[in-house]
């Protein structure tokens, strides 16, 4: 918890104010924040200086572990996160390239279990860091990434996911039983 207060201080004391185009929000950033955790004999942490609510964040990284691109899906898991993203966001609502109710476009999970690569084959990102784990694979090229190179306006939200990026590297973590680095660079500049 110390670390984490920490940052949260640096945040008031350096932080650059900036503006969400999509919700119109102000948020104050830094930029490449690191937490480390031991999550050695099954210790999950749980940081925050605000009611969590456990079930719901449990059953929203299961959405994105099991790929998913619909708020439907999400809601029979008893995650309502994306409820309002998917059905009230009115940019995405008058998006052409949005499929209809509950439609989410290729966000997160759809990243990671179905990137595409280059030449347009899939590549289930996830699969491949957890297997080259388990086989005692030595990569340190191993990355996940959220990013779509698909146009902007196929995706319900951007490119940059901090807080997945966290989760992603604690469950990995949890599931290989060693500690990894992963750092995140975050686009400051909107």
């Amino acid at each position: 918890m110390k670390q984490y207060l920490e940052l949260c201080q640096r945040i008031v004391d350096e932080g650059i104010w900036v503006e969400n185009k999509r919700t119109g929000t102000r948020c104050l950033t830094v930029i490449n924040a690191e937490l480390e955790y031991d999550v050695a004999n099954n210790k999950f942490p749980m940081i925050t200086t605000r009611k969590s609510y456990y079930k719901a964040a449990i059953a929203e990284l299961l959405g994105y572990l099991r790929g998913y691109s619909s708020a439907a899906q999400f809601r029979d898991i008893g995650c309502m996160t994306w409820d309002a993203n998917a059905n009230e966001n009115q940019a995405w609502l008058n998006n052409p390239n949005r499929k209809g109710e509950d439609d989410m476009g290729r966000v997160y999970g759809v990243q990671a279990r179905d990137w595409q690569r280059p030449d347009g084959t899939p590549l289930d990102q996830l699969k491949k860091v957890i297997d080259n784990l388990k086989n005692g694979v030595d990569d340190r090229g191993e990355i996940i990434t959220f990013w779509d190179k698909l146009p902007l306006n196929t995706l319900l939200v951007s490119e940059w996911v901090s807080g997945m990026t966290h989760r992603l590297k604690t469950l990995i973590e949890i599931l290989t039983g060693r500690l990894y680095q992963f750092t995140l660079l975050q686009n400051t500049r909107g």
